[in-house]
């Protein structure tokens, strides 16, 4: 799963753990410096020089696919999948691109998405797969400056449906045990 770097925390540590340690009190912080990541960071107090080396660009900008999520508990074949990417725009301007989703390299689905400068937004997708099986996914959007950040890896294990025979000798309904045995098995009553 990719995150965002928890910089307060390792500053914090890199301080302590070099200041009462060494004579040569200098910390060096090498970033791109992105406002969506530093705007959080508070840095501690630093008994020394604190050096920031920027290696960002100004004409950088940056989308990236942030986390994939699955709405269904249970992934059978030919019904619905119904799969959530969370996408990020790090740039200053609102930013409209294709998402994809391929599923064993191929394409299953492609949709244009809007994201509003410095925002994190959540798009659905919904898909089928005809055959159960073990299949690798991914999310992706066309390359920009960092191409790290424009794919999503996943997996994905589909089910197939089982058939199940039910014999019983009394009538087809509501008091029957065997009912209450075929809402068990398929509850919605899926074929």
């Amino acid at each position: 799963r990719q995150s965002t770097a928890d910089f307060t925390a390792a500053i914090a540590w890199a301080i302590a753990h070099y200041q009462s340690k060494s004579n040569q009190k200098e910390l060096y912080i090498i970033s791109d410096f992105q406002r969506q990541t530093w705007s959080k960071v508070v840095l501690p107090h630093f008994d020394g020089k604190c050096f920031y080396v920027n290696v960002g660009t100004e004409k950088g900008e940056n989308i990236a696919v942030l986390n994939a999520t699955l709405e269904n508990s249970l992934l059978l074949k030919d019904e619905d999948i119904n799969l959530v990417a969370t996408l990020c725009n790090y740039s200053d301007k609102e930013k409209s691109i294709p998402v994809s989703v391929h599923i064993n390299d191929i394409k299953v689905v492609s949709q244009e998405v809007t994201l509003a400068p410095w925002s994190t937004a959540q798009k659905p997708f919904s898909f089928k797969i005809k055959k159960g099986g073990n299949y690798c996914g991914v999310i992706s959007i066309p390359d920009d400056y960092l191409k790290a950040d424009n794919r999503y890896y996943f997996t994905i294990n589909i089910k197939d449906k089982e058939k199940v025979l039910i014999i019983t000798d009394e009538e087809n309904n509501q008091n029957n045990p065997a009912f209450f045995l075929i809402k068990a098995l398929n509850p919605y009553g899926i074929n």
